[in-house]
Parts: structure tokens; sequence; C-alpha cells
């Protein structure tokens, strides 16, 4: 059984289309399966809590895992995997739609076609005799958790920053002009313009960076620093590689700290990021860990997959290993 949550607003709009050739795709292909549109922020949560629901009590009545397809940006697969339950007995996989696709293209399927990657997940998932090779092409991949000093948390599959990223990812969000530049497909015009607004503008922070090590755990002070970022794949932000090494099948993640970087040097720091120069530049730490703590003097802003978190003082961020069945 396929379980589609498809959102058409990714990419201001311009997913409708791709969205028209999917559905017209299974309607031809006959093929068996439950639609859903999000209709407002949030919304893909509420659904994949309700079809994780129906796929659990597919599994537990045929012993076959069903599929939830995500069709839309990272913000959408984010939503679906916060609001997922029952992991192990369900398969997840993506159309990948949005602007940013910093997922689709860490998984390696950004560009497909949108209907050449149904085909993919129809191929090998639409009948029980395909159903062992379909499960081959199932990857274990790790999720993260951000717990907040509110008391809420969040699971992630990309990124979770705290810091100046999630400042540009608050911005970008904010940008009346975000919805023209999608439009025009230079929806990366829009994070190049936030970020060279806030690197200018924002405050450097006080605090600690506690991370685990293979013995024991260590701590970094920082006096002003720019951000920290927690990566499960190696670039957010619509491409930027913040920790080229990260993989999302190792068990850790990358972490990505800039600390008392000089405001014209860290105008330069995004390039030396491009061109993956984080070892010769100054201030910028990479350290691997399964987990790390960070408390700061005084709030900063959050996300979690691009996705604003809000202002936060302390957090602490796990990883999942083999959290989530993956269909690559």
């Amino acid at each position: 059984m396929f379980y589609f949550i498809a959102n058409i607003h990714s990419r201001s709009g311009q997913s409708m289309k791709a969205w028209e050739k999917i559905s017209h795709r299974l309607n031809e292909r006959e093929v068996s399966a439950q639609i859903h549109m999000t209709r407002f922020a949030g919304h893909a949560v509420q659904l994949a809590d309700q079809l994780s629901d129906q796929a659990a009590a597919d599994f537990d009545r045929c012993g076959l895992r069903s599929i939830i397809v995500a069709v839309g940006g990272d913000g959408t697969f984010n939503e679906v995997i916060n609001g997922m339950h029952d992991f192990d007995k369900v398969n997840l996989a993506m159309i990948p739609l949005g602007s940013g696709n910093d997922l689709g293209r860490g998984l390696g399927i950004t560009n497909k076609d949108p209907l050449a990657r149904l085909e993919d997940i129809l191929t090998d998932c639409h009948d029980r005799e395909r159903a062992a090779e379909s499960e081959s092409r199932v990857r274990r991949m790790d999720l993260g958790r951000v717990e907040l000093d509110d008391g809420n948390s969040r699971l992630f599959a990309i990124s979770c920053g705290m810091g100046f990223d999630a400042a540009v990812c608050r911005g970008v969000d904010h940008m009346y002009m975000k919805g023209i530049l999608n439009k025009l497909h230079l929806g990366r015009l829009s994070y190049l313009t936030k970020t060279l607004q806030t690197i200018l503008s924002m405050p450097l922070y006080r605090g600690r960076v506690f991370y685990r090590k293979e013995k024991g755990r260590s701590c970094l002070e920082v006096e002003n620093m720019i951000f920290v970022a927690a990566m499960n794949q190696a670039a957010e932000g619509g491409g930027v590689p913040m920790y080229p090494g990260a993989n999302a099948f190792d068990g850790k993640f990358g972490i990505c700290l800039a600390d008392s970087v000089p405001r014209l040097l860290a105008l330069i720091m995004l390039p030396g990021f491009l061109f993956r120069m984080h070892k010769i530049l100054p201030g910028v730490h990479q350290i691997e860990t399964k987990s790390l703590q960070i408390h700061m003097e005084e709030a900063l802003p959050v996300h979690s997959d691009g996705e604003d978190l809000g202002m936060h003082r302390k957090i602490r961020i796990t990883c999942l290993p083999g959290k989530l069945r993956i269909f690559i």
C-alpha cells in the first residue's frame, strides 16, 4: 500500500505541475494508494501520525511494509518524520520538489525527474512478488533529535543548527522575495542575500559546547560563537557543504562550529565552505560525535532541517542510528 503526503506549495507552487503528472501516472497505473494533500504548516505531521497507524496495521495483518511517500521539499520530509511512529513497520520514500533539496541531494535522488523517481518507487514496490527486491533498496538511515530547553523536541534528517545558520533560515522564511525568487528558479539567491545581511549584523555569543568522544566527554569554550551545526547530511541551506564528510548511515554527526572569526573574514567563510576549505579556515572546528550539548549565556535561534524552532539557551542533540527505513 502507498500513502502519499504531498505538499504542492513547495517552491511556491511550482510543484503543482509536477504533482499533476504524478497523479496522472498513478491513475494510469491504477496504483492502490491513498493521497493526502497538506493544507497548512504542520499538517504533514498530523497526516504522518495517522498514516503510521494504518501502515503499522498493514504490517501486523500481512507482514509487508507499506510505503509513505513524502512529495515536497526538505520541510515536508521533516514534518513527516516528526509525525511518524512505529518506524520499524513502515518504509519512507521521497519525491523531492522543494527549492533547497539538501536531503534529496545527499541521498543522490535530487536530479531525477519526479516521474522517473515515482517509477523507481512503483516498479520495485508495487506487488508482493517484488517485495524482497524492494526491501533490498531500503536502508536504515540515521536521524537526529534535538531537545530544547522548553521541554520540546524535534527529529531532523539533514541538520540542526544554533546561531548564524538558524538566523539565516528564520530570515529566509520571512522574506517576501522568497516566493518570487523560487518562481524564477533562483531559490538559492534568497539564502545568499539573507546570509550577507545576517553575517554583518548578528551578535556573537559566549558559551560551552560539550560533546561525546570515544572515551569520555570533551568541552569546547566559545567566546564569540557564530554558529554550531550538527550535520547528518553533508550540506544544508541549499547545497552549502558544512561538513563534507558527513554520512547519514554511520551513526554519528559531523559538527561544524565557527568561533572568534572577524566579521570581514566571516564574509569569505561561506565561499570557503563552498570550496571545501574548512580545514584551513581560522576559527572553524570540525568534530565527529554521537551527541552534544550546547549551553549559551544568551538565547540564540535554533533550526532543524531549516525549520525555525525559536530562541534557546540550552539544547541537546543526539544521533539515532538507523532509526528510519528509507527507500533509496
